[in-house]
């Protein structure tokens, strides 16, 4: 008859009469040996340099990692949300785009226009 094995204190693998803190303690373990992290709210709103609170209010339009009640951002997706709010102007001189048709053709009224110029 083979003796059970002895459990291991460092072994991460979860088991079954695990509860939620211990679970998030063991993925939080997990993750800093593999190098990566899991930023709560207010770490996220410190990496990205914004509020909290701006999280708080956007998270179902986000990226992120939820248990149960608990929402927590990885570093990738806070590249992500990065990505998904990074605005490239428009380069110089290029025609403007995606506004309706009847606002590109407006044209500047023509005595309004004229004694403007003129001053």
């Amino acid at each position: 008859m083979n003796p059970a094995p002895a459990e291991r204190p460092d072994d991460d693998r979860p088991r079954s009469d695990q509860t939620l803190p211990d679970l998030l303690l063991g993925l939080h373990l997990l993750q800093r040996r593999v190098g990566m992290r899991m930023h709560t709210y207010a770490e996220a709103g410190t990496e990205l340099n914004i509020p909290a609170s701006w999280l708080e209010k956007r998270k179902d339009e986000l990226p992120h990692t939820q248990f149960g009640a608990h929402v927590r951002f990885s570093d990738a997706d806070l590249d992500e949300i990065r990505e998904m709010h990074r605005v490239r102007p428009a380069a110089v001189g290029a025609p403007v785009t995606g506004l309706p048709g009847i606002l590109l053709d407006l044209k500047p009224a023509g005595e309004r226009y004229r004694a403007a110029g003129s001053c």
